[in-house]
């Protein structure tokens, strides 16, 4: 479990982006803009790949997105290795790109391994997986869970209604 204590004056926030879809894929399209569009100046970025079989394809999404962060960390096929990696990095933020397209993306979602998780819309469902305390949802003692999901206006029809289709608090960019 991650410390709940907010980042240092003056400190970069700590922001991980873990899936294995970064390359042309649907997830890799919608994050690429996010990942590569951060002021460097306030994050300190890193993209956690899965790769599949050791590889991801290589091609022109994949080249930005890996030369457009400060750090690249493989992120290990073993839950428990993987949990002990991710959650060392001592994250600010935690963003998954889909959770439900890959298995290990899947089961790391239930360890709280950042001061806060969100979920991408690679794959715009949510998760389903809930803060054990409800009275305490981003308390680190109260086990894993994704704490948003990142979403559009211009995806969910439902506008601010849309919050009752998901676990986690819904976040909707513009």
């Amino acid at each position: 479990a991650r410390s709940e204590a907010p980042a240092a004056p003056g400190r970069r926030l700590r922001v991980g982006f873990l899936s294995a879809f970064f390359f042309r894929h649907s997830v890799g399209l919608l994050m690429e803009g996010v990942i590569t569009g951060l002021d460097r100046a306030a994050f300190e970025v890193f993209l956690l790949p899965i790769r599949p079989d050791g590889n991801l394809p290589e091609d022109e999404v994949a080249t930005r997105l890996f030369q457009g962060v400060e750090h690249v960390v493989d992120v290990p096929a073993a839950l428990g290795s993987a949990q002990r990696l991710v959650g060392e990095l001592s994250l600010d933020v935690l963003v998954f790109g889909e959770i439900g397209m890959h298995t290990l993306t899947y089961f790391l979602a239930f360890a709280h391994l950042a001061r806060r998780t969100a979920s991408f819309w690679g794959h715009a469902i949510t998760s389903g997986i809930t803060r054990a305390d409800a009275r305490a949802p981003h308390d680190a003692s109260a086990g894993g869970g994704i704490d948003y999901f990142v979403s559009s206006e211009m995806f969910e029809a439902l506008g601010a209604g849309a919050q009752r289709k998901y676990s986690e608090r819904l976040y909707l960019m513009r």
